[in-house]
């Protein structure tokens, strides 16, 4: 994995659950889904904007109670 993007075959993609317009129940350290982010965006979309699919995950937080959600541009290969 990069700073930027993630590079992964079809058959990873696919077993990622989609959440593009929400976010997934049961937040723990390492969940990983996949978002088509800008897909829901009319004005991004109408100003010819193209949806790309983000590999998003719960990462470590300063607050222990707490998850960071971060994410990375999905390349298949």
């Amino acid at each position: 994995m990069h700073e930027t993007h993630c590079v992964m075959d079809k058959a990873t993609f696919e077993e990622l659950e989609e959440y593009s317009c929400s976010f997934p129940t049961g937040v723990y350290e390492g969940k990983m889904w996949k978002r088509h982010d800008g897909s829901f965006d009319r004005a991004f979309i109408a100003r010819g904007g193209e949806p790309v699919w983000l590999l998003m995950w719960f990462g470590p937080s300063d607050d222990p109670n707490k998850c960071s959600i971060n994410s990375r541009e999905i390349i298949l290969i």
